[in-house]
């Protein structure tokens, strides 16, 4: 089964397919990630269950980017937020059988925060006070109590 030519997509955009896609990392890179970006790899593949299962927990929003060549294969990068609502970067490549493999998981830098909110909505200040309880994405804008609108 070309599940990219059946998608009408090349074979090394980012996908995730039900039973196909099976994401796989380099234990010895993982620990590398961890110590260099406080991230386990084993986050981005909660994440991805969330994509793939919504009706299980819901997703956090995300965005994949244009794939780049970086030594010598296409790499995806995708922004969507980690368990304490921070933006991350999850960089990953498809490989052959519908593999894809884990490069590295990240906080996204100050311009991709800036254009993950502006196309999901989402701001992360807002989402990371410690005043405020956990909330859903993306907040409801914060409003004193008693506020009044104009209509």
């Amino acid at each position: 089964m070309d599940i990219p030519k059946r998608l009408g997509i090349k074979e090394t955009d980012f996908r995730l397919v039900i039973g196909s896609t099976k994401v796989e990392y380099d234990p010895a890179k993982n620990e590398t990630n961890m110590l260099k970006h406080g991230y386990s790899f084993d986050e981005a593949i909660d994440i991805f269950n969330k994509i793939i299962f919504p009706f299980v927990t819901p997703p956090p929003p995300f965005i994949v980017k244009d794939s780049i060549e970086k030594n010598g294969e296409l790499q995806s990068n995708m922004l969507t937020l980690d368990k304490q609502g921070k933006i991350i970067l999850i960089a990953l490549t498809m490989r052959p059988n519908e593999n894809a493999r884990i490069i590295s998981l990240r906080a996204a830098s100050p311009k991709e925060r800036k254009i993950f909110g502006e196309l999901t909505g989402y701001n992360q200040q807002l989402q990371t006070d410690e005043a405020q309880t956990p909330r859903r994405w993306p907040a409801p804008p914060r409003v004193a109590h008693g506020t009044r609108f104009p209509l």
